[in-house]
């Protein structure tokens, strides 16, 4: 009986400790143009808008939708922001006064009134695989 007891204690302990990983799906509508690279980026609260987020992914573009795929991604609440870097000099490029010179986007399509949205704006509910669909401006 011993035996049977640690092996439940066991089983159980482990699967407390375990967590839970998703597959994030970003579909990313109206990419205007086949040049240069589509990046997204899946952060946290602390970490939005910062550099770098806990998850990145990069797609070739084409005219259209473009899906990007990211795996492993814990439960929680999360902000997506995406920008096709047309020059591929690896930042979003703005213009003298800060506004985005090139296609950008964060999922729930949010956008800011005076600046980029915030977090709570547009935050993702992650809890198993999802999908967040958004279009660039």
């Amino acid at each position: 009986m011993r035996l049977g007891q640690l092996l439940i204690s066991l089983c159980s302990l482990v699967a407390s400790i375990s967590v839970r990983a998703a597959t994030v799906e970003i579909t990313i509508q109206g990419v205007p143009s086949e040049d240069g690279v589509l990046y997204a980026q899946l952060c946290k609260k602390e970490e939005f808008l910062a550099k770098p987020c806990s998850f990145m992914a990069r797609a070739t573009p084409k005219r259209g939708d473009v899906v990007l795929t990211i795996k492993d991604v814990p439960d929680g609440e999360w902000a997506v922001n995406a920008f096709l870097d047309e020059n591929k000099n690896g930042r979003l490029d703005t213009n003298a006064l800060g506004i985005p010179t090139e296609p950008w986007g964060f999922s729930r399509n949010a956008k800011g009134m005076f600046g980029p949205p915030t977090f709570d704006d547009s935050k993702v509910n992650v809890k198993g695989d999802t999908s967040v669909v958004f279009r660039l401006n």
